[in-house]
């Protein structure tokens, strides 16, 4: 994914200091420094980009990550998942909102 989005230049302008912020604002949260949380700083730096360069607001990506995971509690294990509309809860995104802006 980083290969493809570096190649549609999305990851060029920018990138290095978000993911250096979010790499930093763990450190002084005393998250432990583990691969999941470089995987979880590196998510984070790349939604703050899509919402910086006004691709995806971070309310859109909550609703969809809220989906997908309501998609794949449902889904057996070694079918596709797919989005359906009752995958998409409203008052559970705007509750995740709130919880992730404090989170910054």
């Amino acid at each position: 994914m980083t290969v493809a989005l570096n190649e549609a230049r999305f990851l060029l302008a920018g990138m290095g200091e978000v993911f250096s912020a979010q790499r930093r604002q763990s450190r002084e949260a005393c998250k432990p420094d583990t691969s999941q949380t470089y995987y979880e700083d590196w998510l984070d730096a790349l939604e703050t980009m899509a919402e910086m360069q006004e691709l995806a607001s971070r309310e859109n990506q909550l609703r969809y990550r809220r989906a997908w995971h309501n998609a794949a509690a449902r889904t057996k294990h070694g079918q596709p998942i797919e989005l359906q509309e009752a995958d998409f809860d409203k008052g559970a995104v705007h509750a995740e909102i709130h919880q992730h802006q404090n989170h910054r």
